[in-house]
């Protein structure tokens, strides 16, 4: 930039100069044409004086070396004298447009090249009272002949406006860059800066403002994922020890031949239900880890919803009839565009956590519809239900709206959190209305034709912590 403002004010200051320059020569040379013409024209007349008082002879007497060419013509045009020529071997002057002049009107004037000097001369003639005109002729200054005269004072007077233009415009440009370069870009001050300068510093300050706030968002933001983070590892090593220490205490007890022949089974059926609750902690966390890091290659076709929930009803079967809850399917056909996988684990959990905290004798309805252009599935439940000050943690990991009976209940604590990660793969959205010991109602509501989310799109959406899932009452029937 500096640079570019320094070619820029040498450029502008040397063409004003030349301007300035060819204007000047050109007022001085005309001012030396009028001043020559009038010194011409008074040369002219004392010499027009002198001949008419003293005769041609008077003529004879002239400076031969004079700068000036005296020339006497008679009336037809004929040389009778001529101060730098032989006149008896001159032409006819009569077609000369100064002595033409000067026969008809008494005075002529003219300008040309003479063919003798070989120069540009200004020739003025008067008629003298005997019909005679005598010219006076003189060499005449041309521009190039100023420039070649005055060449050494021009080469000096350009020498030094070069000089001073290539001073002046590294100042000028150092005083228009010296602001910009002290600019403190990480806290710019409008006082320190010229006003045209002050709309940049005021886009810098806004800017700053602005990357100020999203660091904020960013530090914060860290400081949460690092809280849930330390949050999810501690739920993880607690929900992972306590099968553990089943297992072992168990496994231990056999080892010691403590246990009777005919417990054995009993003890062997503990183990294995805490190696299924175990197993089924780790393929959730699994599960939930990859819907979170959006690194599912998962194979997207159209699936039934109606069909897809009636499977799922099917297979908890045996777990409705031990709890004595009616799962009944309803709705009509409607297809999304997903994961077949993903929308399976949603639907079951969705189902499982209705029957798992349903009443004895309760009932789970899950019904496909659909609504403007979606695609709806709800699950609704007659069980314990969720106070309201409950909801908004509901879709954290691990969180249990009822940890004195969680063990008696089972499951992972991390169902609703699938369900969650999975809705925003499918960018769906999921909604929850509750009344605690009236039921529970899960909406997932998928927008008309969405696909699911690309990998590397952040499972948490714009301002939206990871721990938590947006949820919105919905009109309870």
């Amino acid at each position: 930039m500096r640079s570019k403002i320094f070619k820029y004010n040498f450029l502008v200051a040397m063409t004003v100069f030349l301007l300035c320059g060819a204007l000047f020569l050109w007022a001085l040379y005309h001012y030396g044409a009028q001043q020559h013409w009038a010194e011409l024209e008074n040369e002219t007349a004392y010499l027009a004086a002198a001949v008419e008082e003293n005769g041609y002879e008077f003529l004879e007497t002239t400076d031969r070396e004079a700068t000036s060419r005296v020339t006497l013509v008679d009336g037809d045009g004929r040389v009778l004298f001529d101060s730098v020529s032989d006149a008896e071997t001159m032409d006819s002057h009569a077609q000369r447009e100064e002595i033409a002049e000067a026969l008809q009107n008494g005075t002529g004037r003219s300008e040309r090249y003479s063919d003798t000097l070989l120069q540009k001369t200004a020739n003025y003639a008067v008629r003298l009272k005997d019909g005679s005109v005598l010219r006076v002729s003189a060499s005449q200054y041309t521009v190039w002949t100023m420039l070649v005269d005055m060449f050494y004072p021009i080469f000096w007077i350009l020498l030094i406006a070069v000089v001073l233009a290539l001073i002046l415009a590294a100042r000028i440009s150092h005083s228009i860059t010296e602001p910009i370069w002290k600019l403190d870009l990480n806290d710019p001050d409008e006082r320190d800066v010229y006003e045209e300068l002050k709309p940049l510093v005021a886009r810098l300050q806004a800017q700053n403002r602005e990357i100020q706030r999203n660091l904020k968002q960013l530090n914060r933001e860290h400081e949460e994922r690092d809280s849930l983070r330390r949050e999810f590892t501690a739920n993880v090593s607690h929900e992972l020890k306590t099968p553990l220490t089943a297992i072992s205490g168990t496994a231990e007890i056999l080892q010691g031949g403590l246990v009777k022949p005919e417990d054995v089974p009993r003890f062997a059926g503990n183990i294995y239900r805490e190696t299924q609750r175990l197993t089924s902690l780790v393929n959730d966390i699994l599960e939930l880890s990859r819907l979170e890091e959006s690194s599912l290659p998962e194979e997207t076709k159209p699936v039934d919803l109606l069909a897809l929930s009636a499977e799922v009803a099917e297979r908890l079967d045996g777990q409705a009839a031990e709890k004595h809850v009616a799962v009944k399917v309803e709705g009509t056909p409607e297809t999304v565009c997903g994961s077949r996988k993903i929308l399976d684990e949603m639907v079951y959990n969705l189902c499982d956590n209705a029957i798992k905290y349903n009443r004895d004798g309760g009932s789970v309805t899950v019904s496909v519809t659909r609504e403007a252009d979606s695609a709806v599935l709800t699950v609704r439940d007659t069980g314990i239900g969720i106070p309201k000050d409950e909801l908004p943690r509901i879709f954290e990991r691990f969180y249990r709206v009822d940890k004195s009976h969680s063990k008696e209940i089972g499951g992972t604590g991390l169902g609703l959190s699938i369900v969650k990660h999975g809705a925003k793969y499918h960018n769906a959205a999921v909604t929850v209305d509750s009344e605690p010991s009236v039921g529970t109602i899960f909406r997932v509501c998928f927008p008309p034709g969405e696909a699911p989310a690309e990998a590397g799109t952040p499972s948490v959406l714009p301002g939206e912590s990871a721990g938590a899932a947006p949820v919105k009452g919905t009109p309870h029937p």
